[in-house]
């Protein structure tokens, strides 16, 4: 069984460390990468860290989201392009 955590980490185009989900201790976006074949998903960043999306309303969107009446399923953006 795989063990999912965050810990305090820098993103490649992140402006400063930040909480980032990791699954067995690799975080997710490297994960991604190498799953997807794509180098380019290599700095993407969680979507639920509050402040870091300059666009307040899509930020609002994925807590709306996560926060949905219980029982309800949607689908959730976790990870995050940043404006490089």
């Amino acid at each position: 069984m795989n063990q999912i955590s965050t810990s305090f980490y820098q993103t490649r185009y992140a402006r400063a460390p930040h909480w980032m989900l990791m699954i067995d201790g690799l975080p997710i976006d490297q994960i991604m990468a190498q799953h997807c074949q794509n180098p380019k998903l290599d700095g993407f960043f969680p979507t639920i860290l509050r402040g870091w999306n300059e666009d307040p309303a899509a930020e609002q969107l994925v807590w709306d989201r996560i926060l949905q009446i219980p029982g309800n399923q949607t689908w959730v953006s976790i990870l995050m392009c940043p404006a490089v």
